[in-house]
């Protein structure tokens, strides 16, 4: 009858934006809470800087209109055969980590994409890397991410999808500093509830 494929994809390209600027602009280290704190801090750009995307579905895409308005380039990864658009170059998924500064995971599970991001590719990873994975997270060996971060292969990650969820207590990823977790909500905020509706309802006056 219908599906809901696209209908988180603005949403979520909004949390990738606001992962990408607060790691960017420092912003949970960088907060006055004293009269010692008013210093000067040294804090990143987003234009000029390189986000890569791994899959370029409606979510690749939303986040890559995001990006062009940030004046950053912007590279992509996809399975099928694309010569690039205005501004986005295609590359190969080593190319994207070797060159990205943020690099999204916006592909979907399947029996070829599961555990695509190993140490291989984490170990060619540009150093300082922001790996951020809003996708699924059988996507991503969590054991190797572990031992990139303990090697320094790469420099930060926004994971809103783990294996297992909820990860158990414990988890090396809880502890990690450069890491931040968040529950699954990446998709909230948004109205998909009543889009979904209305996408049902257009196919049923369409039978």
């Amino acid at each position: 009858m219908t599906c809901g494929r696209g209908l988180n994809a603005l949403p979520i390209a909004e949390f990738v934006f606001a992962a990408i600027l607060r790691a960017e602009k420092r912003l949970d280290e960088t907060g006055a809470r004293s009269e010692a704190d008013w210093r000067r801090h040294d804090i990143g750009r987003l234009y000029g800087t390189t986000l890569g995307l791994v899959g370029y579905g409606s979510l690749g895409q939303a986040i890559a209109r995001r990006a062009l308005a940030f004046d950053m380039n912007v590279m992509v990864n996809r399975r099928t055969a694309w010569d690039g658009e205005r501004g986005i170059a295609a590359a190969g998924i080593d190319e994207n980590f070797a060159a990205a500064d943020h690099l999204v995971i916006a592909a979907p599970r399947t029996s070829e994409t599961e555990g695509t991001i190993g140490a291989e590719l984490l170990g060619v990873a540009k150093q300082g890397l922001h790996l951020i994975n809003t996708s699924r997270g059988g996507l991503v060996d969590q054991e190797a991410l572990v031992a990139a971060f303990v090697a320094g292969d790469i420099g930060s990650a926004t994971l809103d999808v783990t294996t297992p969820e909820p990860l158990p207590d414990g988890h090396p990823l809880y502890t990690l500093p450069n890491v931040f977790t968040s529950p699954h909500i990446s998709w909230a905020g948004g109205d998909q509830d009543q889009a979904f509706q209305d996408r049902l309802v257009k196919n049923l006056d369409a039978i």
